[in-house]
């Protein structure tokens, strides 16, 4: 049975003169496999110099110690199929498995919106740090360059099929069919942009007048992309994905529009994506949080492996939802006790209640709160556990035996206060 292994490292290569001090998160057997493991995980990188006292995450929990705030989606992400992370501490950056990888992702940098009563040039169509990235070579009235699409989200956008009606822009369903007509609502538009329309400076506007009470840009509803394919080529060229065979043979359904996939696109260690997904694509270019953009291009030398797309993906997904939650625990646990254990040590509270048999979430919040008031007060978990009142939770549902076990140790902690 694996363990989780947590701490710090110090690794040499040749192509690097100076050590690198990082931390690491690692899924293995035992401490002793976790050098072999590093440097199947990350050919190349290098051997380690020396390595601090590394604990299994149970030691990590019991003696209090604290972990770098970075290492907190990495471990959420430790699976079978990602079994080590490791980061640096000097950058906080999360290694890649693949430093090299088929997609390269360039920071444009925090850019906010349209908004308020700044000054703004009356012919700006998107914000001033993301010109050169959306407008600089669109086609002249010679046909020459290349085109800006985006695929716009009607489920996220009210009225979006009447909004494009009247704005004059090119655009169209990716559904075909009764589909088209009976999801028109909520489908997925494809739109194409010459640079110069006014919806286009809408879509990243938060500004909100009398006859238009729709904030567009809050909504993120939007993925923009640049290729020298005329709109029917691309259109048809998405109509692949949005719904196509995983590599088991079942059908999925990609929204491959949402801030989830934008993410992914982005992160720094994809794998896979369904073959030929960016072929068309001279740049793709993704709002994620913060008001920060990336562009995401397909290296000109490179291929993307195509097998294990959607594991891959969903994984990813299953990793920002978890941090969702955390994010959600943290601000209840401040709401209720006016304050709360940062993140990465939220994770490590979140993999111990789920190594506990606890799935549904009111059950894992509630085994994450009493995990933090019984570090708290100074005891361990085990101490916590050996209470004949806790072993008499054994045969209740996890949801009950969760809050029985809350009440315990609020109960526990009144006692000794």
């Amino acid at each position: 049975m694996k363990d989780i292994f947590l701490g710090p490292v110090r690794l040499q290569s040749d192509q690097i003169s100076v050590p690198i001090d990082c931390s690491v998160a690692i899924l293995a057997s035992r401490p002793a496999a976790i050098e072999a493991q590093l440097a199947d995980a990350f050919p190349g990188l290098g051997r380690i110099v020396s390595s601090g006292r590394l604990m299994s995450a149970d030691m990590v929990l019991d003696n209090r110690t604290d972990i770098p705030a970075e290492l907190t989606e990495p471990l959420l992400r430790l699976s079978p199929e990602h079994p080590v992370a490791l980061v640096r501490h000097d950058t906080g950056e999360v290694f890649s498995h693949d430093p090299q990888g088929a997609v390269s992702a360039r920071d444009l940098g925090r850019i906010p919106p349209f908004g308020g009563k700044g000054s703004i040039r009356n012919d700006a169509t998107v914000p001033a740090g993301l010109e050169e990235a959306f407008l600089a070579g669109l086609k002249t009235k010679t046909g020459q360059g290349e085109s800006l699409y985006a695929v716009i989200d009607a489920a996220a956008c009210p009225g979006l099929p009447e909004r494009l009606a009247s704005s004059g822009l090119r655009h169209n369903n990716l559904f075909k069919g009764e589909a088209a007509k009976s999801l028109a609502d909520v489908s997925p538009y494809l739109v194409e942009f010459s640079g110069h329309e006014s919806f286009l400076r809408r879509l990243f506007s938060t500004r909100r007048t009398e006859a238009d009470w729709i904030n567009l840009y809050d909504l993120d509803a939007c993925l923009f992309l640049r290729s020298t394919a005329d709109f029917d080529s691309i259109r048809s060229h998405f109509r692949r994905y949005t719904k196509f065979r995983d590599e088991t043979g079942r059908w999925m359904f990609l929204r491959f529009w949402s801030s989830y996939f934008r993410a992914y696109l982005c992160s720094t260690d994809l794998r896979a994506l369904p073959r030929g997904f960016l072929s068309p694509f001279s740049a793709v270019l993704c709002r994620l949080q913060q008001d920060r953009w990336q562009m995401a291009a397909l290296r000109p030398d490179r291929t993307v492996p195509p097998d294990g797309f959607t594991q891959e993906f969903r994984w990813f997904c299953r990793t920002r939802i978890r941090l969702r939650f955390l994010a959600k625990v943290r601000d209840h646990l401040q709401e209720i006790h006016g304050q709360a254990p940062g993140q990465e040590r939220l994770a490590l509270f979140y993999l111990r209640a789920r190594t506990r048999g606890y799935r549904s979430e009111r059950a894992v919040a509630r085994y994450m709160e009493t995990l933090w008031l019984n570090e708290r007060r100074g005891w361990k978990e085990v101490d916590l556990l050996a209470l004949d009142a806790a072993r008499a939770t054994h045969s209740l549902s996890d949801t009950h035996r969760a809050a029985e076990l809350l009440k315990l140790v609020q109960n526990e902690g009144e006692r000794h206060v």
